[in-house]
């Protein structure tokens, strides 16, 4: 998880924590570094200046409707539209954790 408030950050780990999956908060250097079979949740907004680098993580980005355009921009492999509804957040990590394509996602 990366680039979310303290709070938000909180119920995320919680929930995914509840649904089974482990996760943790990274760092802008963890998200740089992080390999092609780690999933990284963000906010769309949290990830421009990180994606100017090139990243190799699956990048599940999550915004409003009207930033999807700009999530798959970025690079995304999924997007989740808000408001984040529990069972559609863990389905979509599930997804890009066990799946090694690169197809692309849309949920929410």
């Amino acid at each position: 998880m990366y680039g979310w408030g303290i709070q938000a950050t909180q119920g995320l780990l919680k929930l995914l924590e509840d649904a089974g999956l482990r996760a943790r908060v990274a760092r802008t250097e963890d998200v740089r570094a992080a390999s092609p079979s780690t999933v990284v949740l963000a906010p769309v907004q949290s990830v421009g200046s990180v994606t100017r680098r090139g990243l190799r993580a699956r990048l599940l980005l999550a915004g409003r409707a009207r930033e999807e355009a700009q999530a798959w921009a970025l690079g995304a492999r999924g997007f989740l539209s808000g408001p984040l509804r529990a069972d559609l957040l863990s389905q979509a990590v599930r997804e890009q954790v066990s799946t090694r394509s690169t197809e692309l996602r849309r949920a929410g």
